[in-house]
């Protein structure tokens, strides 16, 4: 059978580098290649194949956010003491309570939000809304049952 083709032999390496099964790899040692900077010599990386170590020094790791202690949690407990406040409004005085604290904290938490120390004024803005509407209703709750005679 003869074909009008040459022979060649088959590659000794595929198309993405030399096949990893084939032996071992070659061992570490100086570059005789010039890289990037020119220089011939060892690379500036473990032997063995490791991760470089992160460099240490004034570099300090802080969380996202403002500098400073942060407030964000006035203004989201102000919103859970008035959520609560206005559920407990048919008991008058848990209800006013919680109205109340729902307020203080909301009043406390937008204004660190204002002065940069949060970043949820939103939140404190509700939480606001919602602590008044607590104290509305309670009053009007124990207002109904002192005029019904219950109280």
């Amino acid at each position: 059978m003869s074909t009008d083709r040459p022979h060649f032999p088959p590659p000794t390496e595929g198309p993405f580098g030399p096949d990893p099964t084939a032996g071992p790899n070659p061992a570490p040692g100086p570059n005789p290649v010039p890289g990037p900077t020119g220089r011939t010599g060892p690379t500036p990386y473990p032997a063995g194949g490791g991760q470089v170590p992160y460099p240490t020094g004034d570099a300090t790791v802080r969380p996202p956010g403002p500098v400073g202690a942060s407030r964000d949690n006035l203004g989201t407990i102000g919103l859970v003491a008035a959520i609560a406040g206005v559920v407990l409004s048919w008991v008058p005085l848990l209800g006013l309570a919680g109205g109340v604290v729902g307020v203080v904290l909301a009043q406390k938490g937008k204004a660190a939000a204002l002065q940069g120390r949060a970043s949820n004024l939103g939140v404190s803005k509700a939480a606001l809304i919602v602590g008044i509407c607590a104290i509305v209703l309670s009053v009007l709750i124990l207002i109904g049952l002192a005029s019904s005679g219950y109280y």
